[in-house]
């Protein structure tokens, strides 16, 4: 049985890095290998491990100097834990955990390092960042990107051989999905009588594009009154985007969820699923909308969703362009006509979205975690 350990920044709760690092090594933990996970913050809500946990306890800063040292102190500690737990590979999630990950071969370890890739790097970071991942990532024994297509860009640009990369989708626990789609709606929850939801689920931050989605949403309810919009979690655009739904006129049909721990109820109970961000990891949120047999709509962003509803990396769309794609329906980013019309579509043609919501279950066997399992054995 190998010894792994995971580094990554936090187990925050419905985090996506997060959520897939246990969801995936939880289950590995089971059968195959003894996994450790080093954090580096504490948070109030966390994912739960099987077994142990070690947290470094720092404090969150901006101060790029204390970032800097950050890198080489969680370094150290790498390496001194893959010594004491005589660890085979430590696997690191994000960034902030790659950087020590790799630089733990300074403080002699000996491990199998891998790195795993949960950004757009070109839309997510700047030339320091950057700078970073090209001068580091070649010395990783193996750099796990979540999509193809930030494969082939680090290949491309950023000198990583390619023996040395891999791609590995985030899983699906159907199983686990399936459970939580039978938890109740309590009082006091959302109402779906009566209406034609449209569901989104996200951070409220700029990448999401949530006021896309509303100023779209309110042109379909001008036409539809019987719909409405279901937006899930909470961030710093929380107050914006009420404010937007308030001055459009439609913030009674707009309806915010704060911070839930089962979306997959949310999902189960509405009608179609909405993706409107710029930009993207791997949207994991697709697949899991999916598996609650919802139709969905995406705008064509980086890095992810053409992967995800068509199977396919390159060519975004025109503007002004709608796909219909295998598993389900592409905008350009940034046009609300497009997405608007795509809305109008599976809102008035029940034979379209019956015909999204069979693709939908068809296309979640491809995501299985037991294929993300198997991926992830093979390249450790």
């Amino acid at each position: 049985m190998k010894n792994i350990l995971i580094a990554i920044s936090s187990l925050k709760l419905w985090w996506g890095a997060e959520k897939v690092a246990t969801t995936v090594w939880n289950k590995l933990s089971e059968k195959w290998y003894n996994v450790s996970y080093l954090t580096f913050y504490n948070t109030s809500t966390e994912h739960s491990v099987l077994w142990q946990k070690i947290c470094l306890n720092e404090s969150p800063t901006d101060n790029i100097f204390i970032k800097f040292y950050k890198f080489f102190h969680r370094a150290y500690h790498i390496s001194r834990i893959c010594k004491q737990y005589d660890i085979d590979s430590s696997i690191s999630f994000m960034e902030e955990s790659n950087f020590p990950n790799i630089l733990s071969k300074l403080f002699g370890n000996q491990s199998r390092t891998l790195v795993s890739i949960r950004a757009s790097i070109e839309e997510t970071y700047g030339n320091l960042y950057k700078s970073l991942i090209y001068i580091l990532y070649r010395f990783a024994d193996m750099v796990i990107p979540v999509s193809k297509e930030e494969k082939d860009n680090l290949i491309q640009n950023y000198g990583i051989k390619f023996k040395n990369i891999e791609t590995i989708y985030n899983g699906i626990d159907t199983f686990f999905v399936k459970d939580k789609i039978q938890e109740e709606l309590i009082p006091g929850d959302v109402s779906y009588k009566n209406h034609f939801t449209f569901i989104t689920i996200g951070r409220l931050l700029e990448q999401k594009n949530q006021q896309l989605l509303i100023r779209a949403f309110h042109t379909v309810h001008n036409i539809h009154p019987s719909t409405r919009l279901l937006i899930l979690w909470e961030w710093p655009l929380k107050q914006d985007l009420i404010d937007l739904s308030a001055s459009l006129w439609i913030n009674e049909n707009v309806i915010f969820v704060w911070n839930t721990n089962n979306p997959y109820k949310y999902l189960s109970n509405s009608d179609c699923f909405v993706l409107s961000s710029l930009f993207e990891w791997f949207p994991n949120v697709i697949i899991e909308a999916m598996a609650c047999w919802l139709p969905v709509i995406s705008t064509d962003c980086k890095t992810g969703p053409k992967e995800i509803l068509k199977n396919e990396v390159k060519n975004f769309l025109a503007v002004n362009t709608l796909e219909h794609c295998d598993y389900g329906i592409l905008t350009p980013s940034w046009n609300k006509e497009t997405l608007t019309k795509a809305m109008m579509l599976i809102y008035e043609d029940e034979q379209l979205r019956g015909n999204y919501k069979q693709k939908s279950l068809e296309r979640t066997k491809d995501f299985e975690i037991e294929a993300t399992i198997k991926n992830w054995v093979n390249v450790i």
